[in-house]
């Protein structure tokens, strides 16, 4: 009697991102297609539809992920940092740069407009935004949208 495995959702959206970042670590941001992703995640290569509209969607997905994570990085390193501004400063860099030689493929993609618009997926620049703003607190900055002021521009 053979046995039928049953895959949820999710894992099947999952096995898409996984997919995604191996192809983004083995040829850079530009060997990520729709195709080989599905390839790669063993799904139709209409499954990943299903999930994103598009590359772009799964290259923000994976964006938002990347921001959460290099959030994460930050605050553990500013937590276990002593109480003096300037250690919590250097923890946070030294956090940033951590993140970044350790994901160097969603680290490029975080900060690559061109290949993700982040203002088309708010969820996504909700994420990214919160980064900005903890790095921001920690250093005492205050960041608005102010558009008028040109030092902000």
């Amino acid at each position: 009697m053979a046995v039928i495995k049953t895959i949820s959702r999710d894992d099947v959206r999952t096995s898409i991102l996984e997919a995604s970042i191996a192809l983004m670590n083995e040829g850079g941001l530009g060997s990520l297609s729709m195709r080989e992703v599905a390839r790669r995640a063993g799904v139709s290569h209409q499954a990943p539809y299903h999930y994103f509209t598009d590359r772009e969607a799964i290259l923000a997905e994976l964006a938002g992920d990347g921001f959460d994570r290099l959030y994460d990085y930050m605050v553990s390193a500013i937590g276990l940092a002593r109480n003096k501004v300037g250690d919590k400063n250097r923890a946070m860099g030294e956090a940033y740069i951590r993140f970044a030689l350790n994901n160097p493929e969603v680290f490029r993609l975080m900060f690559r407009c061109e290949m993700v618009d982040l203002m088309r997926y708010p969820e996504a620049k909700l994420k990214a935004d919160r980064c900005f703003q903890l790095v921001a607190t920690t250093l005492g900055v205050t960041i608005t949208d102010d558009k008028s002021n040109p030092d902000m521009a």
